[in-house]
């Protein structure tokens, strides 16, 4: 299950993620990382599995884990509307699976009438 981004009337967004992929990036084993804490995201078109891959880095560049695709639509809308930022919200210790280690927020502003997750590509059956 992943949440619907909530847009707010001024259109703040905000939404929370588990980074990918850790496993395959750090062999499970995440560095020193605080609630708060800044991460760098980082364009990955040479990426083999997904060409629109992007990265999640510490801020000195290591590689962390990648945004989930289905987050990446919703991503470069708010890069094309502005800066985001992507920050720590928690780890959890290595007792924890490592697709379950990293919980990541991002924070941008949404152009006016903009509804994340919606459209043909969104439609159920």
């Amino acid at each position: 299950m992943f949440p619907i981004p909530r847009v707010e009337s001024d259109g703040s967004t905000t939404c929370l993620f588990l980074v990918h992929g850790i496993r395959h990036v750090t062999g499970g084993r995440l560095p020193q990382l605080s609630p708060g804490e800044r991460l760098v995201l980082q364009e990955e078109p040479e990426n083999p599995i997904n060409s629109d891959a992007v990265r999640v880095c510490t801020r000195t560049g290591q590689p962390l884990g990648y945004v989930p695709d289905l987050l990446l639509e919703h991503l470069r809308v708010l890069q094309r509307s502005g800066p985001v930022a992507v920050t720590v919200e928690h780890v959890n210790g290595p007792e924890a699976p490592a697709h379950l280690r990293l919980l990541a927020r991002l924070d941008g502003r949404a152009p006016v009438g903009y509804e994340p997750m919606s459209g043909p590509g969104w439609e159920t059956f």
